[in-house]
């Protein structure tokens, strides 16, 4: 069952099937090393916290994980914290790899038509779009020249800039 996934160190518990999607129930096995507040290595169990993940399309369906994650409270400083999931992007609610396949597809179809796809919301779509341009605008260099001479010369009758 680990192939349908695709994502290593995920253990799938269950997946149910319907006509237009796939909802996968699954488990991360990687804990956190310690407490990311104060960095206390010795943690107890706080119960779990179920959230549902999109993920790219398979056989033309849409891909719901909905992961189980493990909640901590550390011994040291009493503050709760949540199981890391480093192969999700935690601002919108899906993989990584949809961030990329959105990011790749979202010039080659609408924002409707890539919402409906993967089963969110068109907005959603454009925040991921937004993000991607906001990156790729602060990787760009303007080259542009440090004088730049304007001068005017008469022509047809008239002083014209140049």
């Amino acid at each position: 069952m680990t192939d349908l996934l695709n994502l290593p160190y995920w253990n799938i518990l269950k997946v149910q099937e319907s006509d237009l999607n796939y909802v996968i129930d699954a488990t991360y096995e990687i804990e956190p090393a310690g407490c990311p507040h104060c960095g206390f290595m010795i943690r107890y169990g706080h119960g779990t916290k179920e959230k549902l993940f999109m993920d790219t399309p398979i056989h033309g369906k849409r891909v719901g994980i909905r992961a189980i994650r493990n909640r901590y409270k550390c011994q040291n400083c009493g503050k709760t914290y949540i199981q890391p999931l480093p192969d999700m992007n935690e601002d919108h609610f899906m993989t990584k790899r949809l961030v990329s396949y959105i990011e790749r597809e979202v010039f080659k179809r609408t924002f409707m038509a890539m919402a409906a796809e993967i089963g969110v919301d068109e907005k959603t779509i454009r925040n991921v779009f937004n993000e991607y341009v906001e990156r790729e605008e602060k990787k760009r260099v303007i080259l542009a020249p440090y004088w730049l001479g304007i001068d005017e010369l008469k022509i047809a009758g008239g002083y014209r800039g140049v």
